[in-house]
C-alpha cells in the first residue's frame, strides 16, 4: 500500500542501504528493492523509474537470491506496512486483518 511520503528509511547523511541492518531481513537492500519492483512495479517503473528503483543487473541478482527467502521476506514486508497502517488508524480489509492475526498468532508461538 503505497504512500505518498518519504520513505522511513530515508536519510540525507550519505548513509549506505546495503551496511544498513534493517535491510538484512529481506536478504539485503538489493533483494528489498527486488521485492518492491515485484509488488509493485507501476511505481518502480512509471514513478521512479526502473533504473532508478533497481538496475537491470541488480534485478536480476537479487531476484535470483529471493527464490528460497522470497514468502517470508515479502510476509515481514507486509505485515509491517499493514500494520502501522492499522496503527494509523486506515480502515482495512478482512482479508488484510485476517492476514495481521494469522502473523501475530505465528510470531506468539
Amino acid at each position: 500500500m503505497p504512500v505518498s511520503d518519504i520513505c522511513p528509511r530515508h536519510n540525507n547523511q550519505g548513509m549506505d542501504y546495503h551496511q544498513d541492518p534493517y535491510f538484512k531481513q529481506f536478504g539485503g537492500y538489493n533483494a528489498f528493492r527486488a521485492m518492491v519492483f515485484l509488488l509493485f512495479p507501476g511505481v518502480c517503473s512509471k514513478v521512479l523509474g526502473q533504473q532508478a528503483c533497481i538496475a537491470d543487473d541488480d534485478l536480476k541478482t537479487a531476484t535470483y537470491r529471493l527464490g528460497g527467502i522470497i514468502k517470508d521476506a515479502i510476509n515481514r514486508y507486509m505485515f509491517e506496512v499493514y500494520h502501522d497502517a492499522e496503527v494509523a488508524g486506515v480502515v482495512l480489509p478482512d482479508d488484510v486483518l485476517n492476514f495481521l492475526r494469522a502473523e501475530r498468532k505465528a510470531t506468539r508461538k
